[in-house]
């Protein structure tokens, strides 16, 4: 999976999620403060990237508070899968 399929798919996660709707150029949101996310949500996000992607989240990442930024959750995602 290159990083633009990986980009494409994530976004299109979170805005299933969040209801809400994303330009893929803008990396820079906050999953909290722009999109309203719970713990709940994020969560409901992680496993689905878990399956998605075929990876493991460190339990370190398994806070809100530590990948919070689009752009943070995407590059954390690349390290894992490519």
């Amino acid at each position: 999976m290159n990083n633009l399929k990986i980009r494409e798919t994530l976004i299109d996660l979170i805005m299933d999620i969040s209801g809400q709707s994303i330009e893929s150029d803008n990396l820079n949101i906050s999953l909290t403060n722009d999109l309203n996310f719970d713990s709940l949500m994020f969560i409901r996000l992680v496993v689905e990237i878990e399956k998605i992607f075929s990876i493991e989240f460190d339990d370190e990442f398994l806070l809100i508070e530590k990948i919070d930024q689009i752009e943070t959750l995407l590059t954390y995602i690349e390290s894992k899968v490519l």
